[in-house]
């Protein structure tokens, strides 16, 4: 499993093999705001619920079918942990053909 996580305000995306690593290191205040968007290997977006207990579950984003990743790859201004810029093209080949 991998998943993309594009920061908003840094225009940088990344790669994650896990659920847990893509949340790893960000603040509760950020990612309520959303900073932080998420997206399964396919390109399709995935949201991030924040439970009462304290806890986070990410789950499919049905509603925001205007939101894959491949509309954010133009916004793309740098890479993070997991991509270099071989990885972002290929990216851009696979989600934009």
């Amino acid at each position: 499993m991998s998943l993309y996580v594009f920061d908003s305000e840094q225009a940088r995306l990344e790669s994650h093999a896990t659920r847990a690593s893509a949340l790893a290191g960000r603040d509760a205040a950020g990612l309520r705001a959303q900073r932080w968007l998420f997206f399964e290997a396919d390109g399709q977006p995935l949201r991030l619920d924040m439970l009462a207990d304290g806890s986070m579950q990410m789950r499919p984003w049905a509603s925001c079918s205007s939101c894959t990743l491949a509309q954010l790859l133009p916004f793309v201004r740098e890479v993070g942990p997991g991509l270099d810029a071989a990885a972002l093209e290929s990216l851009r080949e696979r989600l934009l053909a």
